[in-house]
């Protein structure tokens, strides 16, 4: 926003619309990348569906070998030498019918020393199989295993042994036969027929990582040659997991087809710890990749410029326009309705002048229309608020004859009374007992009478409100209202004991006298807190009780019923005073209201009456 305020006109449409093209360029280019992503992803996937059809014919082969070692295995005890001789020789012809070159058939003890080899009428001398991981595995469990490019125990030619367990009757381990496997052979037939491009190969192998075989155009392997990454290919076939991405040479031998990254995609097998790895040079498997990339740049290169251009065309013809159209729009915005758009054309820049012209016109017959109705609300609320003065001031000088009419004539009235029927008890005989009773019970109804008539008279208007001030009249007001009603009272004042003026007392006392009744009455409360404090240039009303509570929003959003004339009473006397109220509770939790009234400040239409005004009195 900052760099957006201190361009002019034509370099925030440049800058616009060159963030938009370069957006729309960049959505171009994700959506092309994404496509060639794609491309990548499904060739990756090829090579790895490759891997796996591999990977699945060799268990297939592998199974069958184990199957077939497994049934020539299964003599019933230990086999003889004929037995050997002929299970070996039929297992060598069915295994050679399926193109599988067997180099060896060895008879190995439970000790692991090579009894017999197939052929052979005399045992193996100075030949042990316990060298070997699989062949121990298999004496000791009795599971047939398949291990990875080894040396043949005699003839310490790269081979791969599968071993399948001899037992007894009872599952007795009692020795093993082992096939000695030539792997490369054996598969080159299939393996052969897969075309990876031309510089694409295929490598099985173990879980050491070395090659067990290697098609063209790979070179041929050397012995116990290690393969790229042999950790990572062990890690693979120890999880089971097949992958595919592209991967750096990390070596280079005699021989080997010069490449700087390979698509390789490898898969486990299931039968033997072994994987099919599949390479090809990125340059080829990605060529259609990267033709189609190369296609993309271009032509969003072209399309680029080309949008460039029109663009700056596009900035030229309509900039000026746009600048008088600005103008004109800062003189609206600072006021100035009496200015017409001075611009007049045909095409869409002419419509938006002509827009402009109609919505400045409007705009100026609103802000009249706004004004005169402010004016007449203003008026009116004035008008409300010295209505609402005059109503309260009529009100409270009503109550103040009221109250000293029945202070002045009819409780003097009552008090003559009493001292009337107190000499007529002291002249009473004792033989006029039944009448000195009657005369103490019409007696004890005239004292009750005044006393009512005193507490009407202070809830009307106390006159000790302008004789001693509103803290001594709260004092007295709440000694008799609420410890009558049994509540338990906490009065609390500061900065208040001097005079303030006539309207915040009076206003005060009745918005706490409204409180109190309210709490009286729904509250249901235990005990009453009252606090008054003078607060700088304004007084603090609380009133707090530890009642039921109730809901505020509803009963001050319901603007009828009872429930909420004595919320809006209050708060129309701390209006006319230019205060605030504040009102909290909760349903079982109490309520507590505040109220803030300026020390200086009257009704609308009083009189200024500062702080320390001598009251009025009658």
């Amino acid at each position: 926003m900052g760099l957006m305020s201190k361009l002019g006109l034509r370099g925030r449409i440049s800058l616009l619309a060159l963030s938009i093209l370069l957006v729309g360029f960049g959505l171009f280019s994700w959506l092309g990348v994404q496509s060639i992503n794609d491309s990548v992803e499904k060739i990756l996937e090829q090579r790895l569906t490759i891997a796996r059809i591999v990977a699945r014919y060799l268990d297939e082969r592998l199974t069958y070998i184990l199957a077939q070692l497994e049934n020539a295995a299964d003599f019933g005890g230990f086999p003889t030498g004929e037995q050997f001789d002929s299970a070996a020789a039929s297992l060598q012809d069915i295994l050679a019918r399926s193109q599988i070159e067997v180099r060896e058939i060895f008879l190995i003890g439970r000790d692991g020393e090579i009894l017999r080899r197939a052929g052979e009428a005399s045992p193996v001398e100075g030949g042990n199989m316990l060298t070997y991981g699989e062949i121990r595995d298999t004496l000791s469990t009795g599971v047939s295993r398949i291990s990875g490019l080894v040396s043949s125990p005699l003839t310490h030619d790269p081979t791969v042994l599968v071993t399948a367990p001899i037992q007894n009757g009872e599952g007795q381990i009692l020795g093993a036969l082992t096939a000695s496997i030539d792997i490369d052979r054996s598969i080159s037939g299939y393996t052969e027929t897969i075309v990876v491009g031309k510089t694409g190969y295929i490598e099985i192998v173990d879980e050491n990582g070395i090659v067990l075989a290697r098609t063209k155009p790979g070179f041929p392997p050397e012995l116990f040659e290690r393969s790229d990454h042999p950790s990572r290919f062990a890690q693979l076939i120890r999880q089971g997991e097949a992958t595919r991405g592209t991967c750096h040479r990390c070596h280079a031998t005699q021989g080997e087809v010069k490449r700087q990254k390979d698509v390789l995609a490898f898969a486990p097998l299931s039968t033997a710890s072994w994987g099919v790895v599949i390479r090809q040079a990125e340059e080829e498997a990605l060529s259609p990749t990267r033709q189609l990339e190369r296609r993309f740049l271009l032509l969003g290169g072209i399309l680029l410029a080309l949008t460039l251009f029109l663009l700056w065309m596009t900035i030229q013809s309509i900039v000026k326009p746009i600048g008088m159209l600005t103008l004109a729009a800062k003189k609206l915005a600072v006021g100035d309705f009496s200015a017409a758009i001075p611009l007049k054309r045909r095409d869409e820049v002419g419509q938006l002048s002509a827009a402009f012209e109609a919505m400045r016109q409007e705009i100026a017959k609103s802000r009249d229309e706004l004004l005169r109705l402010y004016q007449e609300a203003k008026q009116k609320e004035e008008l409300r608020g010295q209505l609402l003065s005059s109503v309260i001031s009529a009100q409270e000088e009503e109550r103040k004859r009221i109250a000293r009419e029945l202070h002045d004539e009819y409780g003097q009235t009552l008090t003559g009374l009493i001292m009337s029927i107190e000499s007529l008890e002291n002249m009473a005989t004792p033989a006029q007992a039944q009448f000195k009773k009657k005369l103490a019970h019409t007696k004890a109804l005239l004292v009750r009478t005044l006393e009512d008539m005193r507490k009407l008279t202070l809830a009307l208007r106390p006159s000790s409100l302008d004789d001693l001030g509103l803290v001594a009249t709260l004092r007295a007001y709440l000694a008799s209202y609420l410890e009558d009603a049994g509540l338990q009272v906490t009065f609390h004042h500061e900065g208040v004991e001097g005079r303030l003026a006539p309207s915040v007392e009076i206003a005060l006392f009745r918005i706490i006298q409204e409180a109190v009744h309210n709490v009286v009455k729904h509250a249901q409360a235990r005990s009453v807190r009252i606090e008054l404090k003078a607060k700088g240039d304004t007084v603090v009303a609380v009133v707090e009780d530890d009642g039921k509570g109730f809901d505020v929003d509803g009963v001050l959003k319901s603007k009828v019923g009872t429930d909420s004339l004595g919320i809006l009473g209050i708060q129309e006397r701390t209006a006319l005073l230019g205060g605030t109220f504040t009102i909290k509770s909760q349903v079982g939790r109490g309520t507590r209201l505040e109220v803030e009234i300026p020390l200086r400040r009257t009704p609308l239409g009083g009189e200024i009456e500062p702080e320390g005004t001598p009251s009025r009195r009658d």
